[in-house]
């Protein structure tokens, strides 16, 4: 009777080793693959597309800026994993409306940009559009507000851990990749761990969250702004979804950014001294 049980219980370890085992390795080879699905590039080249050289492959990162003349404010705006620069202007167009310089780029395998998206070239190539922020474009952090949707919260929180922002926007986020398929964490190791991120942020936050979100559940958004530092603020949109929340919320989607963004100690004019 006791030899049975000890080779049920052998039997079930073995079978709970060898399952976990393969969730590991099936996370290991369809994480980047789920997370970044790279749709066809939406837009042709064109003279608005500047390519800069990512320092982690050397292949061109596709950048489009949209200068606002006399502003001395940039929106840095990371695109969600359906999306880009064709599929995404209409929406930053709503931003460049509230007086913003807009930056937004196509992450690495995206629109016209070269290499592979993965956690690590992805955090690279926010890295190298920033330094060309900064250096070519000549936007200081201070002066520059950070905005990621969805899947760009990642490269958004990373790079807001580096340097003073002027200001951080995160939309439709999740806590975690693997936080979004199961209510625990199941492996040692997570892709793009945003709760853990948010923590070391030293600028002031919006979060942006429709309540009927069903890709990224409205929970997420909630335990994200429990983990922001202080100031931190945030705009539940009621019956939006993952990617409508400017048409659900209308002018208030706006508004919420321009009452957020007007607060902050960030030039609305450029010198030009």
């Amino acid at each position: 009777m006791v030899s049975c049980m000890l080779e049920m219980l052998r039997f079930v370890v073995v079978l709970c080793v060898v399952a976990y085992g393969g969730l590991a390795l099936f996370a290991l080879l369809f994480t980047n693959r789920m997370l970044f699905p790279q749709p066809p590039a939406s837009y042709a080249p064109s003279p608005e597309i500047v390519q800069i050289p990512s320092p982690d492959s050397g292949e061109g990162i596709a950048t489009l800026y949209l200068p606002f003349p006399g502003s001395g404010r940039l929106l840095l705006y990371s695109h969600g994993n359906h999306e880009d620069l064709g599929t995404v202007r209409p929406r930053v167009e709503l931003l460049h409306a509230l007086g913003f310089n807009i930056l937004v780029w196509d992450y690495p395998g995206y629109g016209l940009s070269g290499g592979r998206p993965t956690e690590r070239t992805v955090k690279a190539a926010a890295e190298a559009v920033h330094a060309y922020a900064r250096e070519t474009l000549g936007h200081a952090p201070e002066n520059t507000v950070l905005h990621g949707f969805s899947v760009g919260a990642g490269p958004t929180l990373h790079l807001a851990g580096q340097a003073e922002f002027a200001a951080v926007i995160i939309e439709s986020a999740f806590t975690s990749a693997f936080d979004v398929v199961a209510p625990f964490r199941f492996l040692p190791w997570d892709v793009f761990d945003n709760a853990a991120r948010i923590g070391d942020v030293t600028a002031p936050v919006l979060i942006i969250h429709g309540t009927d979100d069903s890709i990224v559940p409205f929970a997420h958004a909630k335990r994200l702004l429990a983990r922001a530092p202080q100031p931190r603020s945030f705009f539940w949109v009621e019956g939006a979804g993952h990617n409508n929340l400017p048409g659900t919320a209308g002018t208030a989607y706006t508004e919420a950014i321009r009452r957020f963004t007007d607060a902050l100690r960030v030039p609305a004019e450029r010198s030009t001294d």
